[in-house]
């Protein structure tokens, strides 16, 4: 039934009516618990199991997300277990102080995240969040070379409202850039690790196109950690979707403007001071 019969409607308005809006608030909810979720990668999240079956994946509304989802019970010191609790059946037994914590294939070797994208494509689960095949970016030989910068993502101009529209969506911080003094570039900011890490993306404001829309170019990403107090510039070995920006699978539209080829955008990189 793809909508209300008009019966119901004109006998039941007003309960109709409450129950649009309950259903409204309750897709809220259910869109803040998953944000929350997801970015509990980017500071290895980890709960209490007794708090988290009784609250998450025995919640009548949060199961619906949860049960979706691997997740990781540390059933002895440094060893995790790996289940998808679709059902109480598959609910293990642990201590109500065991942590548990979302599984990420970062931390899995390939057979094991094969395993598991295989066990959902059978069983036809859609996972809430991209977590089984959530991507991980192992350096490039460029990368091995660099270090301590990529340039994986430089030399793109982008449509930049669309991607501040994104760094703010995901949890980034930067200022808005445009033609005005120092508005001319910046390094987008997100935290790792409960704030130990840090990735930075650099981007500049480029110009206008097409009456009232702006372009941005992009540059390195790069990657500190806290040292003692103090940020040092980190080599990191591999790369999980979570410190990327979402380039730019999540965009409602492209956000690289298709009538300026690469040549155009390295031009842009190349004239850059530094």
């Amino acid at each position: 039934m793809r909508s209300v019969p008009a019966a119901v409607r004109r006998d039941h308005a007003t309960l109709v009516k409450e129950l649009r809006e309950l259903v409204t608030r309750v897709n809220a909810q259910l869109v803040t618990l998953l944000r929350a979720l997801e970015g509990g990668f980017a500071v290895d999240a980890a709960h209490p199991y007794g708090w988290w079956r009784a609250e998450l994946a025995g919640h009548p509304l949060a199961r619906t997300l949860v049960r979706r989802l691997i997740w990781e019970i540390e059933v002895a010191p440094g060893e995790w277990l790996a289940v998808l609790p679709e059902t109480d059946e598959h609910l293990p037994n642990a201590p109500d102080d065991a942590s548990i914590r979302l599984w990420h294939p970062l931390r899995s070797d390939p057979s094991a995240v094969r395993a598991w994208r295989d066990l959902l494509t059978e069983r036809r689960i859609r996972q809430p969040l991209k977590q089984a095949f959530r991507e991980i970016y192992l350096l490039t030989p460029a990368e091995q070379q660099t270090r301590v910068y990529s340039n994986r993502f430089a030399a793109h101009l982008v449509h930049y409202r669309r991607m501040f529209a994104l760094f703010r969506a995901r949890g980034w911080k930067s200022g808005r850039l445009g033609p005005w003094d120092d508005g001319d570039g910046d390094a987008a900011e997100r935290a790792l690790a409960a704030g130990e890490w840090q990735v930075r993306f650099f981007h500049t404001w480029y110009d206008w196109a097409d009456g009232d829309d702006e372009l941005a170019s992009t540059d390195q990403v790069r990657f500190v950690r806290r040292v003692d107090g103090a940020w040092r510039e980190a080599v990191v070995e591999c790369v999980s979707d979570d410190a990327e920006w979402a380039w730019p699978a999540d965009a409602p539209e492209p956000l690289c403007d298709p009538r300026l080829h690469p040549g155009q955008a390295q031009e842009v990189v190349d004239a850059w001071p530094g």
